[in-house]
């Protein structure tokens, strides 16, 4: 073998072995980065798996939530029905009351409690203004004095209204 090729022979191999090294060390950052990658992908894979899972069980909730809201209004619904029956039962026995224990008076109060003024809604509804004001009978007024106000459903009158 000639010098010249030993020379250029020991040269490849010097320029290969630094080529191997520097390959070798890049291929293997590379390799390192692709495994961290991968576990971050797979650990935002695992996130997202939560995630929906999360929202799943969110959706659940605001379900059942939907329906108990609308159970409560139908419940609501009933008790007011309810209500308003016992309410006409009163007004009713109120209105029979008014008539066979107040003859004379029921004249004026007829359109008021006319049988089915509650249900048409045509009885005459007094307004805060058109209410009277309540008076103290005379020996109230004594015991209490001049200074107490009267009272009528709106709250204290004062003296000068009455």
């Amino acid at each position: 073998m000639t010098p010249n090729l030993l020379l250029y022979l020991a040269s490849s191999a010097a320029i290969g072995l630094a080529l191997g090294f520097v390959f070798g060390r890049r291929t293997a950052r590379d390799t390192r980065r692709i495994r961290d990658l991968e576990a971050h992908v797979e650990h935002v894979e695992k996130e997202r798996e939560q995630t929906q899972a999360e929202l799943a069980a969110a959706r659940d909730a605001f379900e059942t939530y939907r329906g108990r809201v609308a159970d409560h209004f139908a419940g609501t619904s009933e008790l007011l029905r309810d209500l308003t029956q016992r309410y006409r039962g009163v007004y009713a026995h109120l209105a029979a009351g008014a008539e066979a224990l107040c003859p004379a008076g029921f004249a004026g109060l007829e359109e008021g409690f006319a049988p089915g003024a509650l249900a048409s809604g045509e009885a005459v509804a007094r307004t805060e203004g058109d209410a009277p004001p309540l008076q103290r009978s005379g020996e109230a007024a004594a015991a209490e004095g001049p200074e107490t106000p009267v009272r009528d459903a709106r709250g204290p009158v004062d003296a000068s209204e009455t």
